[in-house]
């Protein structure tokens, strides 16, 4: 089985889940696949790692003003701003043309941040017409409880502007 992780930041020992997760699939033999986001040089050692345990990984640099302005400009939509903090066309570009090339037994999207490539991945297979044609199964995996997280960061945060942002 070839299973194809989306996860909008590098999966290490700290981001265990997914870490986790992608070697334990690795390990049982699966093939994964992995397109990622680094923010960091120091994040590229940890791409490394994963390279000896995917099949294949494709990590985008991510600068952190272009998460600022992908959530300034979601201000005014419906997007939660976590959903569009991640967001980079070029790593959707990579996604849609890496399941044009590559047969995907499913597509692992990782975290609420990741959704929008789901998204993104539907509305390029509409475009094709081949949305109804034989696809893999995406799976949204969200398991943070991300509104819990903000609201015990908004009341027990000690900066006033840490308390405001996560609000």
């Amino acid at each position: 089985m070839h299973i194809l992780f989306v996860v909008p930041y590098v999966p290490n020992k700290i981001r265990v889940r997914p870490y986790n997760l992608i070697r334990y699939l690795a390990r049982a033999g699966q093939k994964v696949s992995l397109l990622t986001l680094y923010s960091s040089e120091g994040e590229l050692e940890d791409v490394d790692h994963l390279k000896s345990i995917c099949h294949e990984v494709i990590a985008v640099r991510h600068s952190r003003i272009r998460a600022l302005q992908n959530c300034l400009f979601a201000l005014p939509t419906h997007y939660p701003l976590q959903a569009v903090y991640s967001w980079s066309p070029k790593l959707a570009r990579i996604l849609t043309e890496f399941t044009s090339r590559h047969e995907v037994d499913a597509i692992h999207i990782e975290h609420l941040r990741g959704a929008k490539y789901g998204e993104s991945l539907i509305g390029a297979w509409r475009q094709s017409g081949s949305e109804n044609g034989v696809r893999p199964p995406i799976i949204w995996d969200s398991v943070d409880c991300i509104s819990h997280l903000f609201e015990q960061a908004a009341s027990q945060s000690k900066k006033t502007t840490s308390r405001l942002i996560t609000r």
